[in-house]
């Protein structure tokens, strides 16, 4: 995995959780960290994470989940939607369709309650925002109970670039951390919350492995 410094957009729904990880995106000189192996992020007692399995998928089973060839679940998708909202609900199994050997944590917060997943497309066009294509909430409450109710998010984009260190980036943000990195044409953003240490963050990161691999089986037809 590698380290990438493109800047990411939120992530939300219908806005709900736009601008998470904005402040993060402020560097501040000397703050960003390379970290390679296990180097703790923080003097406090380690936070357990959970493995992932068991996890509810807030979308595993939409009423009108589509799969088939990217292109057909694509347009599938755009179509549930309003022609204005970018991030659109999608199941993990219509995001693994579509964005093919995706990653994603196989640790998660172990008080994590649902996980949440969008496409998030380019509305002009109604195809997938090559610079935010995916977005993924962690949520310890009920999701979209609250503003920045979430206690992470996991951004996706394409076009990741190449020529890049090897490595994590870790960079403190105002309200949490962020963590950044490339893997397989896809850079990442975790953005995690105060909350969350940023040790927990960079095992989240560490442990992603592809989508397809932990999605849940998709509902019978």
């Amino acid at each position: 995995m590698v380290v990438f410094a493109a800047v990411l957009t939120g992530c939300g729904d219908a806005g709900m959780l736009d601008g998470l990880g904005e402040r993060g995106h402020e560097y501040v000189e000397g703050s960003t960290t390379l970290v390679s192996g296990e180097i703790a992020l923080t003097t406090e007692p380690p936070m357990e994470v959970a493995p992932i399995e068991g996890m509810r998928w807030y979308n595993e089973e939409l009423p009108d989940e589509t799969l088939g060839e990217p292109s057909f679940v694509i347009a599938s998708v755009w179509a549930r939607g309003d022609g204005i909202t970018r991030f659109i609900q999608a199941s993990p199994n219509e995001i693994a369709a579509v964005l093919p050997n995706i990653q994603f944590p196989s640790l998660v917060p172990p008080d994590t309650f649902s996980i949440t997943s969008q496409l998030v497309f380019d509305i002009a066009s109604g195809t997938l925002d090559p610079e935010l294509s995916a977005a993924f909430g962690f949520w310890a409450v009920t999701p979209y109970a609250a503003d920045n109710a979430s206690a992470a998010v996991l951004r996706v984009a394409q076009d990741a670039g190449a020529g890049v260190t090897e490595g994590i980036t870790v960079v403190p943000a105002e309200d949490g951390v962020n963590v950044r990195w490339i893997d397989g044409g896809y850079s990442y953003e975790l953005s995690c919350r105060s909350q969350l240490t940023g040790d927990v963050c960079q095992q989240m990161a560490t442990s992603a492995v592809a989508l397809q691999i932990i999605a849940p089986e998709p509902a019978a037809e």
